[in-house]
C-alpha cells in the first residue's frame, strides 16, 4: 500500500490535529501549502469510523522531511519517485485504495515485487538492493469533493491545487532522483495546469527559490524529448514520464495549430501545450474508447453551449460578445483525451496506449488496476522492468 500521502485537502484540520500546537512547526508542516499524512493512521481510523470528513490526529506527519524525505524518498537505493494523483469524485480513501490496487496488480509481474516499493517496511526489506534499483510510490491528494454532482466546483478546486502540487514536485525533484507521475482523470487536469501555472511563472515553489538545479529545469527551453538512453535518467527534465490514465482534458488543450498557408502563423496555441512541452519529457495517454465517464462529463458543456445557441438573439444585447465567443476556440469543447489517441499536433513526447486493446476487452473509466496487462504495460512505461 502507498503509506505516505501529500495532500491540501482539510488544510485546518490537519494543522488543528497536530498534538505540538507550536505555531512554527505547523508552518514548517505546510510549507509550500500541503502536508503528509501517514496513510496507517488514516485508514484505521477512517475504517473504524467511516468519516472522511475528518482528520484524525498524528496522521499529518510532524518533520516530513526526516520521516519522508531522509529515512525513505531520499534512501539511495531507491532511483525513480512516482507521485499518483486520482481524480473527481473521489475522497482520499478511495484515492489509497484505487492506487494500492495499481501498485499490487504492477507486483504481480514477474521481477517486479522486489523493484517497486509503497512503503517504509517495503524498503527495509530490501537492504540488499542496488542504488538506484528501486522506484518509490507516493500520492497526491486535492479536494475533491467526492459528490457526481460537483464537476464544476472540483474543476475549480483542482485549478486551485496547483500551488501545493507544484511545491511538492519541486520538493521531490530536489532530491535529484527521476520523477515520474501517474495521473488518473482529472488529476491530469491537476498535473497539466501545475505545469501551465509553473512554466508561467504564475507559481514559483520555495524549494525553485535561489536553487540552481532546479531554476533552469522550469525554463522555457527546446529539449530532445525521444526515448534514447543518454536522457533516460531525465536529467535535464522537471519531470520525466507522466502517465496520463483515462485523462480529463481535451485534445485541443495540449495542441499547437499552425495556419497551413502560412506556416510562420499559430492559429491556436492550447493552454497546456507549453508546460507539456518544455517539462515533461514522456507523455503516455492511456485511452479508452468506451469510457463512459468522460463521455458523461460532456453534460457539464451544456449550460455554455446552450448559451452560444441564443448567439443570434443575445448578440446585440451583449455587444458582440456571443459573436466573439463563437469565434474563439478557447469557448468551444473537443472530445477527451481519454477517450482518444493523442493529436498529431500535440506537445512532442506524446505516445498513447489503446486500453482496450492491451486488455483485449471493453475498459471503463476505472477498469486499468484490474487489467494486468494495463498495470505491467504502465510499469515499463515508467521504466520499471
Amino acid at each position: 500500500m502507498i503509506q505516505y500521502f501529500a495532500t491540501n485537502r482539510h488544510m485546518e484540520k490537519l494543522g488543528q490535529a497536530v498534538e505540538n500546537r507550536d505555531r512554527t512547526l505547523r508552518h514548517k508542516m505546510s510549507e509550500g501549502g500541503y502536508y503528509f499524512v501517514d496513510m496507517d493512521i488514516y485508514m484505521a481510523f477512517y475504517m473504524g469510523t467511516t468519516d472522511s470528513s475528518e482528520m484524525p490526529r498524528g496522521a499529518a506527519i510532524e518533520d516530513s522531511s526526516q520521516v519522508v524525505f531522509d529515512k525513505f524518498l531520499e534512501d539511495p537505493r531507491i532511483g525513480t519517485i512516482v507521485v499518483c494523483v486520482h481524480g473527481f469524485n473521489v475522497e482520499l480513501f478511495e484515492a489509497f485504495t484505487w492506487f494500492r490496487i495499481l501498485t499490487e496488480t504492477m507486483k504481480h509481474k514477474p521481477g517486479l515485487s522486489e523493484k517497486i516499493i509503497t512503503s517504509k517496511a517495503d524498503l527495509d526489506c530490501l537492504v540488499d538492493a542496488k542504488a538506484g534499483s528501486l522506484t518509490a510510490f507516493i500520492g497526491f491528494s486535492w479536494p475533491s469533493d467526492g459528490s457526481a454532482l460537483k464537476y464544476p466546483s472540483d474543476q475549480k478546486e483542482a485549478i486551485g491545487s496547483t500551488a501545493a502540487f507544484g511545491g511538492l514536485l519541486a520538493r521531490i525533484r530536489k532530491t535529484g532522483k527521476r520523477l515520474n507521475l501517474i495521473c488518473h482523470s482529472m488529476g491530469n487536469y491537476v498535473a497539466c495546469h501545475t505545469f501551465k501555472d509553473l512554466i508561467n511563472k504564475v507559481v514559483i515553489p520555495p524549494d525553485v527559490v535561489g536553487d540552481k538545479t532546479l531554476t533552469p529545469l522550469l525554463e522555457r527551453k527546446e529539449r530532445a524529448p525521444g526515448d534514447g538512453v543518454e536522457d533516460v535518467v531525465g536529467k535535464d527534465w522537471f519531470v520525466d514520464t507522466f502517465v496520463m490514465i483515462a485523462p480529463d482534458v481535451e485534445r485541443r488543450h495540449v495542441t499547437k495549430c499552425k495556419d497551413p498557408d502560412q506556416h510562420h502563423e499559430t492559429l491556436y496555441v492550447g493552454p497546456f501545450y507549453s508546460g507539456l512541452q518544455h517539462l515533461v519529457r514522456r507523455k503516455v495517454n492511456v485511452y479508452s474508447r468506451f469510457d463512459g465517464a468522460l463521455s458523461i462529463s460532456n453534460i457539464e458543456k451544456m449550460p455554455r453551449e446552450a448559451a452560444l445557441s441564443v448567439a443570434d438573439t443575445m448578440n446585440t444585447v451583449t455587444f458582440g460578445l456571443f459573436k466573439f465567443l463563437e469565434r474563439n476556440p478557447d469557448y468551444h469543447w473537443e472530445k477527451r483525451l481519454g477517450e482518444a489517441p493523442a493529436p498529431m499536433n500535440a506537445a512532442p513526447g506524446f505516445c498513447s496506449l489503446n486500453a482496450t486493446e492491451l486488455a483485449g476487452r471493453k475498459i471503463d473509466h476505472s477498469d486499468h488496476i484490474d487489467a494486468p496487462e494495463i498495470a505491467w504495460k504502465i510499469a515499463e512505461e515508467l521504466g520499471i522492468h
